[in-house]
Parts: C-alpha cells; structure tokens; sequence
C-alpha cells in the first residue's frame, strides 16, 4: 500500500477482499490462499490474463446483487450481474484475485448467503445474536 491518491479505490478493494478471507471466502475463480510456486503461478497468470482487449474482467461472476448507499445517505448505486453496475461499465466479484477498484466489485450473492450460515452456525456466544 502507498500513498498515492490514484491507487485508493484498489487499495479499498484489496483491504475489503482480506476481510472477505476472514470471514471464510475463497478466491473467484477459485485460487489457492495457502501460497507456494503453484498457487503463486497460477495467480500471477490470473492477473496477467484478467482483462479483455476492453479492459474489462475476464471472470464475470453472474449472480452479484446488491446496492451500495452513497455517502449522503439518501441515494445510492445498483449492483448487479443482471442490471449491470451504476458505477461502472462492468463488475466481477469481491473475491477476485487481484486489485482492482471497489467500485467495480461486490460480493456474489451465494458468498453472502455463506457467510450468513457460517456466522448463524456459530450461535449466539459469537455473534451476540
């Protein structure tokens, strides 16, 4: 992380995909978290070979829906793999494997749902629920 002020959307990304990890999220596509020369050259050929000719993600997760309030609190922006993103010309899941803007990725419904279990599974001493 720097402190250059055009690199903030992706550092954003990169900080919310590692909470992503902590609450038990895998890669999209699925990419080992565990490291070694395998899983480090299998992500860095994910990386090189993202983007389309467009520049936009080659892994398109369908099945992203969501909305994000803005700042104000009074508006805010659609999320979805099927209406398309109000903030962006494309969007790919919260889990991919590389930086790229927040504003561009949102978590799959199904990894919601996941996280969902996994925290109801705990039970009440752990969530306060």
């Amino acid at each position: 992380i720097d402190n250059n002020v055009e690199h903030r959307d992706r550092w954003v990304y990169a900080v919310v995909h590692e909470f992503g990890h902590a609450l038990w999220l895998d890669h999209l596509p699925y990419v080992p978290n565990e490291g070694g020369s395998e899983a480090i050259a299998i992500l860095t050929n994910m990386r090189d070979y993202a983007w389309d000719n467009d520049g936009n993600p080659v892994h398109w997760h369908e099945g992203i829906e969501g909305f994000r309030i803005a700042r104000d609190g009074n508006s805010g922006f659609n999320k979805s793999s099927v209406e398309k993103n109000a903030e962006g010309d494309w969007m790919t899941a919260l889990m991919f494997p590389a930086t790229i803007p927040y504003r561009e990725a949102f978590i799959a419904r199904h990894q919601y749902l996941s996280i969902q279990e996994m925290l109801d599974a705990l039970g009440p001493d752990y969530t306060g629920h």
